[in-house]
């Protein structure tokens, strides 16, 4: 378990590292960014357990939530396609 830990976080910090770089571009900073950092990191889980439609479908579900919360779509949709998912929102 803990060799399988230990590969994923390098992953997880190369996803983060993209998904921060994105959001300082366009001007978020601490706080704004926070919300798109969680929604980044639930993507980055249905990528690890769903491919092709279904990715597709759990990343709209995924999406519509963070939608309600406050979240810009066009900002999810380009966080998505860091993924290879297609989203329309």
């Amino acid at each position: 378990m803990v060799e399988q830990t230990g590969g994923a976080y390098p992953v997880q910090t190369l996803i983060e590292a993209k998904v921060k770089d994105y959001l300082e571009h366009i001007g978020f900073f601490g706080i704004e960014q926070h919300g798109y950092m969680n929604y980044a990191q639930e993507l980055w889980a249905r990528s690890r357990s769903f491919t092709g439609a279904t990715l597709t479908r759990e990343a709209e579900i995924t999406a519509g939530k963070w939608l309600r919360r406050g979240l810009l779509a066009e900002h999810l949709i380009a966080i998505a396609r860091m993924f290879g998912v297609t989203l329309v929102v």
